[in-house]
């Protein structure tokens, strides 16, 4: 299972800039001028993931609220916005 989630995590996100659940969901993650996203910004949103999860999520839906642009903290720190598909 390990094997299979690194395999589409490295092959998907800097690829094509989403996984199937943010293409289902109608959203991509993109830099503020509209370009994709490098592999250290996608490392980077991850890795902040677990402070954004703490209390069942509590914390990253307050930074989301307070946030101009509704990022989470993982966008703020890896300089990231969630766009919706056209």
């Amino acid at each position: 299972m390990l094997k299979c989630w690194k395999k589409c995590w490295v092959s998907g996100m800097p690829a094509r800039s989403c996984l199937k659940g943010k293409l289902i969901a109608g959203i991509r993650v993109r830099n503020p001028d509209g370009g994709k996203i490098m592999l250290k910004q996608s490392v980077i949103r991850n890795l902040v993931r677990l402070v954004d999860g703490i209390f069942f999520n509590l914390v990253g839906v307050i930074i989301i609220y307070r946030s101009p642009l509704n990022q989470r903290l993982g966008d703020k720190i890896a300089k990231t916005v969630v766009c919706r598909i056209r």
